[in-house]
């Protein structure tokens, strides 16, 4: 069911924002090095390794996360999911936690994506050391609940709820939805 709802949405998704896209797609041919798309070599379900596509030169936004829609389409993730891990990172986590990790399909979207709404660069941003180590041990808190509750009904609410977010100012109804999400410490609450 999900598979086919990954599908769908990603196939609509990509249709509705490829009039944007083509235009960035063109300027950035045009400018710099002609690289249009950059591939990370990501790990998937299984340990499958695969090409995780992203704009080149592009960090944020709606229109950088298009690439991944491809994805999507191709099987190698899902629309929500943990997020896709790079080979590098994949390495340094614990070995219990990989397991937990390709047990499942990796994702567009997931629950630390909103939650956080770009807090990672912005913590990375004023303190290097202690803030991004307490962030990445809250994205690893995130990422282990999203595993736990890693079904249907969280797959619809986390969609819907990616809709209001990127539409709305304000991520609070995270909360309301998802009451039982982890907490992120005190330190990066007025950031989360």
């Amino acid at each position: 069911m999900k598979r086919c709802c990954d599908l769908v949405f990603a196939g609509v998704a990509v249709l509705a924002l490829l009039p944007i896209l083509l235009p960035v797609m063109l300027i950035l041919r045009m400018t710099g090095n002609r690289q249009v798309l950059y591939r990370e070599p990501c790990v998937g379900r299984n340990g499958q390794q695969f090409d995780l596509l992203r704009l080149a030169r592009i960090d944020r936004g709606i229109v950088a996360g298009v690439p991944r829609l491809l994805n999507v389409l191709a099987g190698h993730i899902c629309l929500v999911g943990p997020d896709p891990l790079s080979i590098e990172c994949f390495a340094q986590i614990p070995k219990p936690m990989q397991l937990r990790r390709t047990a499942v399909v990796p994702g567009c979207l997931n629950i630390s994506t909103l939650v956080c709404r770009g807090g990672k660069l912005s913590l990375a941003k004023n303190d290097v050391g202690y803030k991004c180590r307490m962030m990445c041990g809250y994205l690893d808190a995130l990422d282990e609940w999203h595993l736990e509750n890693n079904n249907f009904t969280t797959y619809l609410l986390v969609l819907f709820s990616a809709l209001l977010v990127f539409l709305l100012p304000v991520n609070q109804i995270i909360w309301w939805l998802f009451p039982d999400l982890p907490q992120p410490p005190s330190l990066l609450q007025r950031v989360v």
